[in-house]
């Protein structure tokens, strides 16, 4: 135990506790986290390195015998901002603070036994908390301000981008989240079944860490994702990687507020094409099949009752994918079904005599292809997917 009576004492209680700090800040941290349970939106690494930077500035600033400096209180703004961009709440941040200054007076108590050192410390340290929890207080509230006014202008960017993308409105909006209305964008929409109404904002936060600008937006069922700083195949990446039993269909990148406009709509007839196998889907990678899909009233009557059959023969259109697939190989397509040529060779015949279609020419095929997208469109159980 310290016995001190004099300045020194409270500077060498300082210089102990800061020695220690590395070690305790670990058992500090998990108190914490174990009381406030917003803190799991924070990773326990970045938490632990931010609770012990702020006792070090506390200890220092006792050590010191001074208020908090122009750099603490701007350091406490920071993370303010940040707990509040993060999803925790006000309360738990403050409480959070609070928590770390008692656990911080224990270890005090624990290691002086001089009462007129441990009465300074105190002083200081709850001056300290109040001026520090007032600026994290003011940055957080001001913070959530912003990111309220912020969800109004995702929603409403995605609204102009739906009825007039080049407006000037459209624009303003767009910069006002940042993006830089000629660049390049990118879009994505994921299906609401696979995200919640609760999971827009960790999509948003995810998103944000490593695509800039980012914005995520419900839109009914589904939600709408529009990026810049990237392209389809990095979101694609992210998708199946943050979101693995996401449904989700990815546009192209393409040039301007037009081009948003555009790549969401290449997202929303790319995840008309999602299934099991593929639950992301790049528009660039079926845009053969969305582009038809797209015009299903205009080339339905091309295959008329076709569509039935389709709905009803899915070992047929099992093969006839595979055909495709293998570039018309019939020994490659055997291979991915695991059957042998001959019934492969079987049911292209097959499909033939109850179609009047034959998938080994170009018009054959293209029809098969078209009934089977009209079929799946329509519900039906219509084999795989591309």
């Amino acid at each position: 135990m310290i016995e001190a009576d004099d300045g020194d004492g409270l500077r060498y209680l300082c210089d102990r506790i800061l020695a220690e700090l590395p070690t305790s800040a670990v058992a500090i941290t998990e108190n914490v986290r174990e009381a406030f349970p917003d803190y799991t939106l924070v990773s326990k690494e970045e938490h632990y390195q931010h609770v012990l930077e702020q006792e070090i500035r506390l200890v220092t600033s006792i050590k010191e015998s001074r208020a908090p400096n122009e750099e603490d209180l701007k350091r406490a703004a920071a993370l303010g901002r940040l707990r509040a961009r993060q999803g925790v709440s006000v309360a738990s941040a403050i409480g959070a603070h609070q928590a770390c200054y008692q656990e911080l007076w224990k270890i005090m108590q624990s290691t002086s036994s001089d009462q007129g050192v441990l009465a300074r410390a105190a002083t200081a340290m709850w001056s300290t908390m109040l001026e520090i929890t007032t600026e994290v207080a003011a940055a957080h509230t001001s913070t959530r301000s912003l990111q309220a006014n912020e969800i109004t202008l995702r929603h409403r960017l995605i609204e102009l981008l739906g009825d007039r993308p080049e407006d000037d409105e459209t624009e303003a909006v767009a910069k006002g989240l940042r993006f830089d209305p000629r660049g390049r964008f990118v879009a994505a929409v994921v299906r609401g079944g696979a995200v919640r109404t609760d999971d827009v904002g960790e999509l948003q936060r995810r998103f944000s860490r490593f695509m800039s600008p980012a914005i995520a937006v419900r839109r009914g069922l589904e939600v709408v994702l529009v990026c810049q700083g990237t392209d389809a195949v990095r979101v694609a990446a992210a998708l199946r990687e943050e979101w693995p039993q996401a449904h989700a269909g990815v546009g192209l990148a393409r040039m301007g507020l037009a081009g948003a406009a555009t790549s969401i709509d290449d997202a929303d007839l790319a995840l008309a094409l999602v299934d099991r196998e593929h639950p992301v889907q790049q528009f660039e990678a079926v845009w053969l099949q969305a582009a038809l899909l797209a015009q299903a009233a205009r080339l339905g009557p091309l295959v008329g009752d076709l569509v039935d059959v389709v709905g009803q023969q899915a070992s047929l259109v099992d093969a006839l994918a595979a055909y495709r697939d293998h570039g018309f190989s019939i020994v490659d397509a055997a291979r991915q079904l695991q059957i042998h040529p001959n019934t492969v060779t079987y049911r292209l015949h097959r499909w033939e005599h109850l179609t009047g279609m034959d998938p080994r020419t170009y018009e054959g095929m293209n029809r098969s292809v078209l009934a089977w997208l009209l079929t799946r469109s329509r519900g039906a159980e219509a084999g795989p997917a591309d």
